[in-house]
């Protein structure tokens, strides 16, 4: 992918389960030029980032269900 610094067109993935954090990390980085995509809890996460293929995944560490650190290791599987 092309304009990968602010301003680009990167392609990221924020999983996060509290909505207002969610949305105000989204708009901040949408607002900054990215293209973002969202889920609200880790396994919703891995299916958009199978789908979206980011170069880039912030990840709330702590969440109900599969947390972060899960998320993380299967996609480094």
């Amino acid at each position: 992918m092309s304009g990968k610094g602010p301003g680009g067109s990167a392609r990221l993935v924020v999983v996060d389960d509290d909505p207002s954090c969610l949305e105000s990390v989204c708009a901040y980085l949408e607002d900054s030029g990215f293209s973002v995509g969202r889920a609200r809890d880790g396994r919703e996460g891995l299916a958009v980032i199978e789908r979206e293929s980011p170069e880039l995944v912030l990840l709330d560490l702590q969440m109900p269900g599969l947390h972060g650190l899960e998320v993380l290791a299967s996609v480094r599987e």
